[in-house]
């Protein structure tokens, strides 16, 4: 059920950006990015273990982007904050 829920979340436009991370791949469903940027994010759902999740990513004007996390550990939130802002 888990799985089904967070497709649905990636397939709705919520966001200028989405990003699903299937077994520790990360792919672009929505929007622009860079592939420096789908690489790195690769590497840390692979060495994390993300089985599913995705990351959805608004631009908010004047404060940079706003990412919401779907099926991803919160303790991890802050890593993938920490690749999103190196490699943007």
């Amino acid at each position: 059920m888990k799985k089904a829920w967070i497709h649905l979340m990636a397939s709705l436009p919520v966001a200028g950006t989405t990003i699903l991370l299937m077994k520790g791949t990360a792919r672009v469903k929505r929007g622009k990015v860079r592939s420096a940027l789908i690489s790195e994010l690769t590497l840390l759902a692979e060495a994390e273990q993300i089985e599913c999740g995705s990351i959805h990513v608004k631009q908010v004007q004047g404060r940079g982007d706003r990412l919401t996390f779907y099926g991803i550990p919160e303790a991890l939130h802050q890593r993938f904050r920490n690749v999103w802002n190196a490699n943007r």
